[in-house]
């Protein structure tokens, strides 16, 4: 329990960033993307970034404003929404599960799942974890409709396969919400519970979350969109404005509009090296490209990962997001 608490403080203290941080030894490249993030903000840029290489912080910085009406400008800590990225966090959930002996990614989701209908009985928690379970991308509804767990779960039932499972991947928000009602029935707590407890809460993540998120109204970044129309910049609101109340959001739960910051990511992108939530087997596991996501098998899907090579033929392990209005993207480059 001490050495616990040592890395629990540790991981508190230690990664508590300044708002905006530009690294002095590594200024050329700090001042290099501070100049073309800068100028791409007369363009109608506005968002946060940070990148660090060899565990040092190179840039961490807003751009652009969160609330243009009322002149909030982004920071370092600033709120967004970040779409699919939020896919990880199910899929981590999932191997801490099986660290638990909770379950296995070898499970047949009848196991979960005893309504289901034949032609989804062999399903398994790994296809699903790769997209190649067979669902629709068009299964579940819109993710701001209200729609409550037992209401996705028989439009799961209902829906017809694409193939059968295991035959290809084909990308399908329904996985992964499929995956979050796993991890609620396997662990005995809510989706966000369980997160918050295994992961979030020790890693001090305070700003990342669906609705029991801890922040300041000012701290979350409005959305904005180009009316072409109009020619002219419209305020969407916020996420937090659109989603239904907590136990009724499972459009969208477990494969999207989660809120975090790029602070919280670093901590979650640290942790992970570290081994500070999962074991090294289970981030291995994650990171490891299972499904091609092309005919080219130039990228492969993981466990809530995309991996790929760069231009180099390093290893890349990334996943971007967006509902549209907001965009994320989370890159790693592993190598």
């Amino acid at each position: 329990m001490k050495n616990l608490l040592k890395t629990i403080l540790s991981a508190c203290l230690a990664l508590i960033l300044p708002q905006e941080l530009l690294a002095q030894n590594s200024n050329s490249l700090a001042i290099k993307i501070d100049s073309l993030l800068s100028n791409s903000v007369s363009n109608g840029y506005s968002g946060s970034v940070l990148v660090a290489k060899d565990r040092e912080i190179i840039i961490s910085k807003g751009y652009g404003l969160a609330d243009r009406e009322l002149k909030i400008p982004n920071n370092s800590s600033t709120v967004f929404n970040i779409g699919s990225v939020t896919k990880q966090f199910t899929a981590a959930a999932i191997m801490k599960l099986q660290e638990e002996g909770k379950l296995t990614t070898s499970d047949k989701i009848i196991k979960w799942f005893p309504d289901a209908p034949l032609d989804k009985h062999q399903i398994t928690i790994h296809q699903l974890l790769t997209h190649t379970s067979g669902l629709s991308p068009q299964t579940g509804g819109f993710r701001y409709d209200k729609a409550t767990k037992s209401q996705f779960l028989q439009e799961f039932y209902d829906a017809d396969l694409m193939y059968s499972p295991g035959e290809k991947h084909t990308y399908a928000n329904a996985n992964y919400i499929l995956l979050a009602a796993i991890v609620e029935a396997s662990s005995g707590q809510d989706y966000e519970s369980f997160l918050r407890d295994q992961f979030w809460g020790p890693l001090c993540m305070d700003r990342t979350g669906y609705h029991r998120v801890n922040f300041p109204r000012e701290a979350e970044a409005n959305g904005y969109y180009f009316d072409l129309k109009t020619g002219k910049w419209e305020d969407w609101g916020t996420t937090q404005g659109y989603l239904p109340g907590s136990g009724d959001h499972w459009y969208s739960i477990g494969k999207g509009d989660l809120h975090s910051t790029v602070e919280d990511l670093y901590r979650w992108e640290l942790a992970l090296e570290h081994h500070e939530i999962l074991e090294e087997a289970s981030r291995q596991k994650m990171e490891t490209g299972f499904a091609p996501e092309n005919e080219a098998r130039t990228s492969h899907y993981g466990y809530g990962w995309a991996i790929y090579n760069s231009s180099r033929n390093s290893k890349i392990v990334s996943h971007n997001g967006s509902n549209g209005i907001y965009f994320a993207d989370f890159i790693r480059f592993v190598e």
